[in-house]
């Protein structure tokens, strides 16, 4: 049964009598036209179907079940997500009925999120010995593996690319564990950034060190000027340091709509892309006003873009992220004026602002806030796919400072619960926040840098000074620390190439220990004070 095809088993199981039998050797819905089926649709559908002990393969895509209809003597509720379906435990438990024991080969797409979580996994295959793994799920524990296939010879890896899930696979405590195992198959994740894999690491490494007792740090401060944040966001409850709304629900009955309720998500998301580059990141949210323009989208109000701006500027903060663009109009433009001179002010208070390019295409990009002519110390920022080339819709490279991440991201890091509103994400509003959580990051490492001299009272040689943490706050200096971290040719050097220098601090973070950290960022600190422009 492991080595023959179908026939070739049927042919040695019942010989001449085939005809006397109706047992199946495998259960395959894999090409099932229905993504949805419900649990009355198995048991009643199916009930005819009966199976050998063993059977060769079980195939099963990407499933959502429907559970039965809710009882009056029992109520069921409705399956929950949660942290990870568990639709397929319902399937396995159907052949557990059916009085399957052992499935020889186990083929489950699970790559939609959400996928399942690994407590289903082990419910669904407990005690069928599996023997060849390929149950497709992005980065799977390997403990999920060994719990209910601990015979496997053969196990499929389906990986989105980070490094230390590859490192937990190939270590003492992993898959060297499976007595019986011959092939590893590995299948890398399609279309992937390589810059956020890189980011990932980092964050996970970053807010893992621990600073320095009697030395206090500096809060980064971001203000993010967008629709507000849902106050659902459990992520998100931890690093929102307060907020104002400039955006009337009734001005007649002078009533407003909060910065913690979200108008469409749009602000929750971006909040989520730039703590997901620097989660230690502390956010002042400001809430914009708003309306459906006469072709359906979005438009933001000039007059609250200004007063949201200056609400920034009044709370100090470090950086302003604004993902959104306004066009100039015959009835705005006393407003794009009074936001011209928004920005102007948060220029001379030495506030670092990245904003969105319009993405339009060829078209000429006029819009603001990046079209306001009172300052040059604003950050464009255009998408880029995952190759490191610009969008398309971006239009000229050179009309943009910087190109991050902004085509199918993917909106959730692997392995975390999923946001439910979108599955990726594409546009330069993506880059803007990935841009302003770099820009965070660096502040962050510099000024740990820098407490990490005074703390070893060392200043010679290359030693990252609190004066360069003040130096590094400036538009001028993030600019070279940006092109100090790398950017690529053939971008224009428009695009930073963050692995040569964020990389390979993170895969130092477990050969050092926990009391060597800050030197490991410490390291990184020199390299982004490094004065390097482009000529």
């Amino acid at each position: 049964m492991r080595h023959r095809n179908h026939d070739d088993v049927v042919d040695f199981l019942y010989g001449r009598n085939q005809g006397e039998t109706e047992n199946q050797i495998y259960f395959d819905l894999y090409d099932s036209p229905s993504k949805i089926i419900s649990e009355d649709r198995i048991e009643e559908g199916l009930d005819h179907l009966k199976f050998e002990d063993i059977l060769q393969y079980v195939a099963l895509p990407s499933l959502r079940l429907e559970k039965k209809p809710a009882s009056t003597k029992l109520r069921k509720t409705s399956r929950s997500d949660g942290k990870g379906r568990s639709d397929m435990v319902f399937l396995f438990n159907f052949l557990r009925h059916k009085k399957v024991q052992r499935i020889i080969r186990v083929i489950v797409d699970d790559m939609s999120e959400p996928a399942h979580s690994d407590e289903a996994i082990e419910a669904a295959l407990a005690g069928f010995k599996v023997e060849i793994w390929d149950w497709r799920k992005l980065d799977l524990c390997t403990e999920t593996i060994l719990a209910v296939a601990f015979d496997a010879e053969e196990v499929c890896l389906y990986w989105s690319g980070n490094n230390a899930v590859l490192r937990g696979w190939s270590e003492a405590g992993g898959l060297p564990l499976l007595r019986k195992l011959k092939k590893v198959h590995l299948h890398v994740e399609p279309h992937r950034h390589r810059w956020l894999t890189c980011m990932d690491e980092f964050a996970d490494f970053i807010q893992n060190v621990d600073t320095p007792r009697d030395l206090p740090v500096e809060p980064i401060t971001i203000a993010l000027i967008d629709d507000g944040v849902d106050i659902n966001e459990q992520s998100l409850h931890a690093k929102i340091i307060g907020g104002r709304s400039f955006c009337q629900r009734d001005t007649h009955q002078n009533l407003s709509k909060p910065y913690y309720v979200t108008s469409g998500g749009h602000g929750t998301v971006m909040a989520s892309l730039i703590c997901r580059v620097f989660p230690k990141a502390q956010l002042y949210v400001v809430k914009l006003d708003e309306h459906v323009s006469e072709n359906m989208k979005r438009q933001i109000t000039a007059k609250s873009a200004a007063k949201a701006v200056r609400a920034a500027v009044d709370k100090k903060v470090h950086i302003i992220s604004m993902s959104w663009t306004i066009e100039r109009t015959a009835t705005n433009a006393t407003d794009i004026t009074d936001l011209e001179a928004a920005i102007e002010a948060a220029a001379r208070a030495g506030i670092l602002m990245f904003c969105a390019a319009n993405d339009q295409g060829v078209a000429a990009d006029r819009s603001f806030p990046a079209a306001c002519g009172g300052t040059k110390h604003l950050f464009k920022i255009g998408a880029a796919e995952a190759s490191g080339t610009v969008w398309k819709w971006v239009g000229d490279p050179a009309d943009v400072d910087f190109i991050f991440p902004g085509h199918n991201v993917i909106k959730d890091r692997p392995n975390n619960a999923p946001l439910e509103k979108c599955k990726t994400l594409t546009g330069s509003s993506v880059a803007t926040a990935f841009a302003a959580g770099l820009a965070a990051l660096v502040l962050y490492c510099v000024q740990l840098g820098a407490l990490n001299t005074q703390e070893l009272k060392d200043r010679q040689g290359n030693a990252v000074t609190m004066e360069d943490f003040k130096a590094i706050k400036g538009h001028e200096r993030m600019k070279e620390a940006f092109v100090a971290i790398g950017t690529s040719q053939a971008s224009g050097n428009k695009y930073i190439e963050v692995w040569d220098v964020f990389g390979p601090a993170a895969k130092k973070a477990d050969k050092v220990g926990r009391g060597g950290r800050l030197e490991v960022v410490a390291e990184v600190a020199r390299r982004l004070k490094t004065r390097k422009t482009l000529e």
